[in-house]
């Protein structure tokens, strides 16, 4: 089973950027006030796992040009870009830099 170990997100629809490695920890809280992103952050996860059909048409911060969403799981990070409200590049690749030639279908998979 596959865990997260890290989140990075950045300039991803209300979050301007959040790092968490919940290391051995089952469960982690995400918690802020209202309207600071807190639920950005959760999307953060599906927009750069679920692929370009669960991305709204503006992902992008406003007042920014580009979006970025590292998750590393147990065993493959996934770094999703997006540039001008755009999926733009998707990036799945092992622990040992090994990129994978069908990144989303292996995420689907």
């Amino acid at each position: 089973m596959n865990r997260i170990v890290r989140l990075e997100s950045e300039n991803v629809m209300r979050l301007k950027a959040v790092s968490i490695e919940p290391g051995d920890e089952k469960m982690i809280v995400v918690g802020c006030l209202n309207g600071l992103g807190m639920s950005s952050t959760l999307d953060s996860i599906e927009y750069a796992l679920g692929g370009k059909s669960v991305v709204p048409a503006k992902p992008i911060r406003d007042g920014e040009e580009e979006a970025r969403v590292v998750v590393e799981l147990d065993d493959i990070i996934v770094t999703r870009k997006f540039v001008d409200g755009r999926a733009g590049q998707l990036v799945v690749e092992g622990k040992d830099g090994k990129r994978f030639r069908s990144p989303q279908r292996m995420l689907d998979e």
